[in-house]
């Protein structure tokens, strides 16, 4: 009777275990579900909310708007944690290592979470240890992720007195060294009984904080998870009334340039193109703007022109070694301007290369229409100097220099990812804004575009202005965006709120990076 016994069991611990997997999967599924669906129609009114508060409202009307804004973005908050929840549970949230400083690092997330206007008399203190001041490896948006988290928990609950964010680097554990940061309030602080339960989802000390202070109730849960992820851990350390600390550890490497293996190393190729002139046109300002930095760092003189038509007149006036032309613009596109300079005596030597956001033409099409060279937008900005140099068969130094990772960090966020643009810009500071500058003005204009396009249902002209701003979108990978520029490049519909939704991802894109030019 054992064995049968046993055998029972074993069905039915092996129906409890699927049941279980089904149970997490589901449970998994529906997460992801519920937080996508929710997603669009939130942005949309959000979205409404946003051209409401933009048109002449009474006291009254702009009061009832800014309830229904602080709601949406509390439920925005919500639905975003929840996705992070989903995420961490299912295993599927990627860890990257990436050179960060903490101090920039801190300030940073200080600088967006805290508001710039402090309506309460706290100061805000940021100590980072002499030892901790130098570029370390882990997952710097993870590590914003939590503080950031911790410090908008400790503005919430602390009234008066200060908030210390401190860094420092603590005694290695198994050959790591430790990364420790606090956030340290003087706000309400945390029951002791309290303590252990509050990294669960969903608790917070009382249900009268939730009315008073606001929040998912998931903030915690999630910080201690990441820090879990980054094989890191959290604590807290408190007084009720007297405020709270939190204190994070995370293992992370020191950030090597010395003594690395040679495939660290990056051979960069120094073309030499002093002296020579070259002519860019392109109708989008960002476009023209990152291929304008890129051949001025290779050496060249640089004009520019916004179309066909100013490119000719500019040609008849000056000798200049290479063209780089875009293929759709307005009054004279790419194609008429090939055609016209291979058809003239004077200048149909000139070495023309063509560089298209269109992906429906064969390579072919344009050797046969008279270019030297195609190059698919986006490109890399290795590529372009290398097809340059092709062309006009330029000389080149190899130098070798070190893969530093210095500024990636702060190039990547959710939304897009600037560090090719920076490569663009040859690591120049200056010339890195002026393209950004540049996208901004040509993304704002084509915004309005889109809007009449939009509104008057014009196909066509949706379609053109999304074409116009889709190479630039793509070089800063910006995903969250181009599907939907590409349905209307594509002649394909979509809806009003998918319409509204890329119109407020496109607003935060730009705010994001006005940002940054300012910082």
């Amino acid at each position: 009777g054992d064995i049968t016994r046993s055998q029972r069991y074993r069905v039915q611990l092996e129906e409890a275990k699927n049941f279980a997997e089904t149970l997490l999967a589901s449970r998994e599924q529906f997460m992801a579900a519920i937080t996508h669906d929710l997603r669009s129609p939130l942005t949309t009114v959000m979205g409404y909310t946003d051209l409401i508060q933009k048109t002449d409202l009474d006291e009254k009307q702009a009061y009832y708007l800014k309830q229904i804004k602080k709601s949406s973005e509390f439920i925005l908050r919500l639905v975003n944690d929840l996705l992070d929840l989903s995420k961490l549970e299912a295993g599927k949230m990627l860890i990257e290592k990436l050179a960060f400083h903490p101090g920039k690092l801190i300030e940073d997330t200080v600088n967006n979470i805290i508001p710039a206007e402090r309506t309460k008399n706290v100061t805000i203190e940021i100590v980072v240890a002499p030892e901790a001041q130098m570029q370390l490896v882990s997952d710097p948006f993870r590590i914003k992720q939590i503080l950031a988290n911790l410090i908008s928990n400790a503005w919430k609950f602390t009234e008066e007195g200060s908030i210390v964010i401190s860094a420092n680097l603590v005694k290695p554990k198994k050959n790591k060294e430790i990364l420790e940061l606090r956030v340290k309030d003087s706000g309400i602080g945390i029951s002791k009984e309290k303590q252990d339960s509050i990294f669960e989802e969903f608790s917070q000390e009382d249900n009268s904080i939730e009315k008073k202070f606001g929040g998912t109730g998931l903030g915690l849960a999630i910080t201690k998870r990441l820090a879990h992820l980054l094989e890191g851990d959290i604590r807290v350390e408190s007084e009720p009334g007297m405020g709270s600390e939190f204190i994070i550890e995370i293992p992370v490497e020191k950030y090597q340039l010395s003594g690395k293996k040679s495939s660290d190393q990056i051979i960069e190729k120094n073309y030499a193109a002093s002296g020579l002139k070259a002519l860019v046109v392109d109708d989008e300002p960002g476009q023209l703007s990152l291929t304008v930095e890129l051949s001025r760092s290779m050496g060249f003189e640089i004009d520019t022109a916004a179309n066909g038509k100013i490119a000719l007149e500019k040609i008849s006036q000056k000798d200049y070694d290479l063209i780089l032309t875009d293929i759709q613009m307005p009054v004279l596109d790419g194609f008429e301007l090939i055609k016209t300079i291979r058809g003239t005596d004077e200048i149909m030597h000139l070495p023309v290369i063509a560089l298209s956001g269109r992906t429906d033409l064969e390579k072919q099409v344009y050797m046969d229409a008279g270019f030297d060279e195609k190059l698919l937008k986006p490109y890399k900005s290795a590529t372009l100097k290398d097809t340059i140099a092709e062309v006009l068969d330029l000389e080149h130094k190899e130098t070798v220099s070190s893969n530093v990772q210095g500024e990636s960090t702060e190039l990547q966020t959710g939304l897009y990812d600037l560090s090719e643009i920076y490569e663009f810009a040859g690591k120049d500071d200056d010339a890195f804004k002026e393209i950004l500058r540049a996208f901004i003005e040509g993304t704002k204009e084509s915004m309005v575009q889109l809007k009449s396009a939009w509104e008057s249902r014009n196909e066509d002209e949706l379609g053109k202005t999304a074409h116009r701003m889709l190479p630039m979108l793509r070089q800063m990978q910006a995903h969250t965006i181009t599907p939907d520029l590409q349905k209307l490049e594509e002649r394909k519909n979509i809806n009003e709120t998918e319409f509204v939704s890329l119109e407020v991802k496109l607003e935060q894109l730009i705010n994001d990076i006005e940002a940054k030019i300012k910082a």
